[in-house]
């Protein structure tokens, strides 16, 4: 977890910690007194801690949202967290567009699994008119064969 954060955050915190680095120098450079240097940079990271913690603490909240919608999304993406900048609505406006998408291709494959059964279940029932009426032509033979094969053995 911390990686990720560190790695979605790399040039923030290269920004927030270059100061750190760059203000001894200029303090060697101008031969000024090392007290105020120290002050400023306690302050500075400070200030800078505080900021970074409440930052990873808005990274592992939205985290452990996307984490809970992932378990409950299924039709619907009301379960997501609200984007918080421009990329976050992007991707949010993208997976709108997929579930739609989806929609669309689920629904298109039940209209076509309708026709498919619809279509079965008819040719179904043509199919029994025909074998109904050769039944009735081998049963009205089989009788004429009996009737006749009986006036035959009477004579």
């Amino acid at each position: 977890m911390v990686t990720a954060y560190l790695k979605s955050r790399d040039i923030p915190l290269l920004l927030v910690f270059l100061p750190l680095l760059l203000f001894p120098v200029i303090f060697f450079l101008y031969h000024l007194p090392w007290e105020s240097l120290l002050y400023g940079l306690l302050l500075y990271t400070c200030a800078a801690l505080a900021l970074i913690s409440w930052d990873i603490i808005r990274f592992l909240e939205t985290h452990r949202k996307l984490c809970q919608a992932t378990n409950s999304v299924v039709d619907s993406l009301s379960a997501l967290p609200e984007p918080r900048d421009q990329i976050a609505q992007d991707y949010q406006h993208l997976l709108n567009l997929l579930s739609e998408e989806k929609r669309r291709l689920v629904s298109d494959w039940d209209i076509r699994l309708s026709d498919i059964n619809e279509y079965y279940t008819l040719w179904a029932h043509q199919i029994k008119t025909p074998i109904a009426a050769m039944d009735l032509v081998l049963q009205t033979a089989r009788d004429g064969l009996d009737v006749q094969g009986s006036a035959e053995l009477a004579e």
